[in-house]
C-alpha cells in the first residue's frame, strides 16, 4: 500500500531508532526495491545514555531512511538561517579566520 499511496515523482522518508531500523530498512528493500535507497542518516540525539558512563556503549541514536519510488526523484533543499542567539551562546570560540566553533574538539563551524 505504500507503493501505491506514493506519488510517481515521490520519496518517503523512515526516522527511527536503533531497535527496529535494520528490520523497516529491509521491509522497505522489499516494497520499493534496494536500489530505491537513496540515502541512510544516523544522527545523535539528546537522551540515551550519556556519553560519561562509559559502562555501555550510546543508543542516543537515531536513523533516517530514504526511499524514492522513482530512479529521479524530486528534491527541494530547504535552508534556513541559524537562530543568532544560538550562535552567540553555543558557539563562543574563534578561528583566525573569523569562523565560529563550539570547542577544539568538535569544530562545529558557521
Amino acid at each position: 500500500m505504500l507503493r501505491e499511496l506514493l506519488a510517481n515523482d515521490g520519496s518517503i522518508f523512515l526516522h527511527c531508532d536503533y531497535r527496529r531500523s535494520h528490520y523497516l530498512r529491509c521491509l522497505l528493500d522489499e516494497v520499493f526495491g534496494p536500489e530505491s535507497l537513496i540515502n541512510e542518516v544516523i544522527w545523535r540525539r539528546k537522551g540515551g545514555s550519556a556519553l560519561r558512563d562509559m559502562s555501555k556503549m550510546s543508543t542516543a541514536t537515531d536513523t533516517i531512511v530514504l526511499y524514492s519510488k522513482s530512479h529521479n526523484p524530486t528534491f527541494n533543499i530547504d535552508f534556513m538561517k541559524p537562530d543568532e542567539q544560538y550562535v552567540d551562546e553555543m558557539l563562543t570560540k574563534y578561528e583566525k579566520d573569523g569562523r565560529r566553533f563550539i570547542n577544539s574538539r568538535e569544530q562545529s563551524y558557521i
